[in-house]
């Protein structure tokens, strides 16, 4: 199942295994130059900060034996801007993922309404947040911080930023669209809303099977629907809470406080890392090498492909700069040595599962902040299932590539 960002003009984002649409080649600009180039300045700014006091106040407390209290704080607060007000400017620029599995099959006649129909879910999304963000704003006025006594409602103004910016955002995506698009595809998703809504006034609350089952099969509709996933969690999390008769303000408390976790800070500075390293030129000769260690294997390539995969999980972190960089470096010569494009994918994508689970793993330091369990122990248990799973794909590409008589690579000098 191809996952992939929104927009492909992104060069980074023709990895094998990407799937790019020919009716998503839109202009990567569509404000005035000084608003992106202020909102990249302010979110830079913010992810500095947040290096800044991170780093200095591990080097305070090995240098001095004291650390700044504030500092950890400060730092939750900045990943909640990057967190926010980042994924509106990911969504304006078309970052997020996006299952184009089903829309990239549809006629092409159909295709701009259920572009325009996703865009209407994601401004409902907003909306939806923005509504609930209100009365959360105002029970949280009289609660104070643990280390800065200020009210935890200034901690909800990146949400409120964020929500604003994706409303502006989903409204500029609709203007693009005609007028005859916007009525169709609107008025799809307001009708499919009122069903949802009378059949609940009908029924009453969803609550145990048949509220999971309404969950996950609105999940699964909005993904291939092509909604980006971040949005469709939030609409799903939305609606099942309220289906189920309790109050939706919950979500948008758990989509603020969640992010406010001292593990998730590490999450940034691991998908920086990566983009250091992808356009910093590493994974050439990173690649050069895995290439002479197993490339006299009879389909040598994929065994690259599997190797390299494996260790630069063990150094970004994040399973898309994994695929991007490792994708882009290798499609070249997969591609000269005859390798169907579509059997490199498969082999690319298999391996970037390893990432899940090759210590340092984004999705691990999520599941340790959700359970309060150690991050250590995640990633000690994490290093065998992988190579397992890495052995295993090997042993795979080694007999497939016997049945098809792939090529051996002749070892990088």
């Amino acid at each position: 199942m191809p996952i992939t960002p929104q927009h492909p003009e992104h060069p980074e984002h023709h990895a094998i295994g990407y799937e790019v649409s020919a009716d998503l080649d839109l202009p990567h600009q569509r404000f005035s130059p000084r608003v992106e180039h202020g909102l990249d300045a302010v979110l830079a700014l913010v992810l500095f900060l947040e290096l800044l006091l991170l780093f200095g106040n591990t080097a305070i407390r090995g240098l001095f034996n004291t650390s700044l209290v504030w500092a950890n704080e400060v730092a939750e607060y900045a990943l909640t801007s990057l967190a926010f007000i980042g994924g509106a400017v990911a969504y304006h620029r078309g970052l997020h993922l996006v299952v184009r599995f089903a829309i990239d099959r549809l006629p092409e006649l159909w295709r701009p309404y259920a572009d325009c129909a996703r865009h209407y879910v994601v401004l409902a999304v907003a909306l939806i947040g923005l509504r609930y963000a209100g009365p959360l704003w105002h029970e949280s006025w009289n609660n104070l911080t643990v280390v800065l006594p200020i009210s935890k409602s200034w901690t909800l103004l990146p949400f409120f930023i964020g929500m604003v910016l994706t409303v502006v955002f989903a409204l500029a995506e609709l203007r693009r669209h005609s007028l005859r698009e916007n009525l169709l595809a609107g008025g799809a998703v307001a009708l499919l809303t009122a069903a949802w809504y009378a059949a609940l006034a009908a029924s009453g609350p969803w609550s145990g099977p048949v509220g999971i089952c309404f969950a996950l099969g609105l999940l699964l509709f909005l993904v291939f629907a092509g909604v980006p996933i971040a949005y469709v969690l939030s609409v799903t999390g939305y609606l099942f809470i309220y289906s189920s008769g309790e109050d939706p303000m919950a979500v948008s408390l758990a989509m603020s406080n969640g992010i406010s976790s001292f593990i998730l800070l590490a999450v940034p500075f691991f998908i920086l890392a990566g983009n250091v390293m992808t356009n910093g030129g590493l994974t050439k000769p990173l690649a050069d090498w895995v290439t002479g260690m197993v490339g006299r294997l009879q389909g040598g390539l994929m065994q690259a492909v599997v190797v390299a995969m494996y260790i630069f999980s063990g150094i970004s972190g994040s399973k898309i700069a994994d695929v991007a960089a490792v994708g882009t470096t290798l499609k070249g010569m997969l591609k000269e040595q005859g390798y169907d494009p579509a059997e490199s994918g498969a082999v690319l994508a298999a391996a970037g599962i390893m990432g899940e689970t090759i210590p340092p793993s984004l999705v691990m330091m999520v599941l340790a902040s959700i359970t309060t369990l150690s991050v250590a122990t995640f990633f000690v248990a994490g290093v065998v299932p992988a190579a397992v799973l890495g052995a295993c794909l090997m042993f795979i590409v080694q007999r497939r590539a016997k049945k098809h008589n792939w090529p051996r690579c002749a070892p990088v000098s």
